[in-house]
């Protein structure tokens, strides 16, 4: 009987030191888990800098695994929060896949808004949705060309205009909108007046040739540019004064070829 109980402690033992071993090999506490840490809490980059400036002064380690600095990767960039900050998620994992993650702020030092722009004349003789989409562009300084984010809300035909709505917003939460109207016109051009931008963005007080700004006058395919004096340059724009002012570009030439173009001049 003694034998027995004896036999059965012992394999109770033993039961139970194989379950201690194999809890203790298989699961790693919370402090065997992998860490990142930084050596600032806050970093400025230029939206210049590439995404390589994100991870400068970024480690992490593994107890087991030993450094894992170059494999921490970014999780995920905020908006901005109310103070023009944005919050980076780190992660890392160590060979068993346990994850990590740690969370530090940043500003830039040259941030600027979304810019929308056009890509070509506010003069049109199509008003289908695509044509007018189209007219559309937009870029960002951290995200570069987002033109496909870009939002159009097309009004309706009101004397023989349209009112298009642009507006757009980049990955730190900053919206940009324009409001422009396009003219409706199914006159036949024979000449067609190339701006270099149809919509230029000036700074109060800063004075600008509008006729200057005209790349290219093409007639049969053929560049006119001798014809560049003869663009009369309707505007009301007052480089002084913040607004949004239109630019008409006429052309009428003794050879018969009339062209018509139209731009957009932002004062800000």
């Amino acid at each position: 009987m003694k034998r027995k109980i004896l036999c059965a402690a012992a394999a109770a033992v033993i039961l139970i030191a194989y379950f201690i071993f194999l809890f203790l090999y298989t699961k790693k506490d919370y402090n065997g888990a992998p860490s990142i840490s930084f050596d600032t809490g806050h970093i400025e980059l230029s939206v210049q800098d590439d995404a390589g400036a994100l991870l400068e002064g970024v480690t992490a380690s593994d107890p087991e695994d030993g450094d894992l600095t170059d494999q921490v990767l970014i999780d995920s960039i905020s908006v901005f929060d109310d103070q023009g900050r944005r919050t980076v998620r780190y992660v890392v994992f160590d060979s068993e896949n346990t994850p990590a993650q740690a969370e530090r702020t940043l500003s830039y030092t040259d941030y600027t808004p979304p810019v929308i722009g056009l890509t070509g004349s506010l003069v049109v003789d199509n008003l289908s949705d695509v044509e007018l989409n189209r007219l559309g562009s937009a870029t960002s300084c951290v995200d570069g060309d987002i033109s496909n984010r870009l939002n159009v809300k097309i009004g309706t035909l009101q004397e023989d205009s349209v009112r298009l709505n642009f507006s757009v917003t980049d990955s730190t939460g900053t919206e940009a909108s324009l409001s422009v109207s396009c003219d409706y016109d199914r006159s036949v051009y024979l000449a067609d007046i190339v701006l270099g931008n149809y919509l230029l963005y000036l700074p109060a007080g800063e004075t600008y040739d509008l006729r200057s700004n005209i790349r290219d006058i093409i007639i049969s395919k053929q560049s006119r540019m001798e014809l560049l004096d003869e663009v009369e340059i309707q505007s009301g724009v007052d480089f002084s004064k913040p607004g949004t002012y239109e630019v008409y570009y006429y052309l009428a030439s003794d050879t018969g070829s009339s062209g018509r173009a139209k731009g957009i001049v932002v004062i800000q």
